[in-house]
């Protein structure tokens, strides 16, 4: 187990297109996490082709390479930004050592996005400890959900909504 991983939030927001929207192929130079809110799109990561729709979240590892566009009229979602501490040697570290696919299915985690987004725009002078709070929360609960190597009688909770108040 790795100890010691600090997750760096950068930016957030919400963004909305129509059906003619293209995002040409670029390096990411940070991860991101998008919520996918309405409609359905095309996302090419790395050369690999995925259709994704309203409800999913997309992670986009850091150095890939990236391209979308929409498949539908409007198009919309909330992309988070971030970064991690630790080198990972063989790869990703949040895909390749914890195992979080590029296409998850959103359970309860639109709420977190809600929130990073809510505390980033406030004026509450604590927002940032909120902001990088839930952005590990996110995170935690992504890992959580797709852990393929706990035995099932030990992950009791899996896929269970982590919130401020349960912990």
């Amino acid at each position: 187990m790795i100890d010691n991983i600090k997750f760096n939030f950068l930016y957030i927001d919400k963004y909305s297109f129509g059906k003619n929207w293209v995002f040409p192929e670029s390096k990411v130079p940070y991860n991101m996490l998008r919520y996918i809110e309405s409609g359905k799109g095309a996302f090419f990561i790395d050369d690999e082709e995925y259709s994704i729709k309203k409800g999913q979240i997309v992670y986009i590892p850091q150095g890939s390479r990236l391209s979308c566009y929409s498949l539908s009229d409007s198009f919309s979602f909330t992309s988070i930004r971030f970064t991690n501490s630790v080198y990972f040697d063989e790869g990703d570290f949040l895909k390749d050592y914890y195992g979080i696919p590029n296409i998850i299915e959103s359970k309860n985690e639109k709420i977190l996005f809600d929130n990073i987004y809510t505390y980033i725009k406030s004026e509450d002078p604590a927002k940032m400890f909120f902001v990088r709070g839930y952005l590990e929360i996110l995170i935690g609960t992504l890992i959580s959900g797709v852990s393929k190597n706990l035995d099932p009688a030990e992950n009791s909770k899996e896929n269970e909504y982590y919130s401020y108040e349960k912990l």
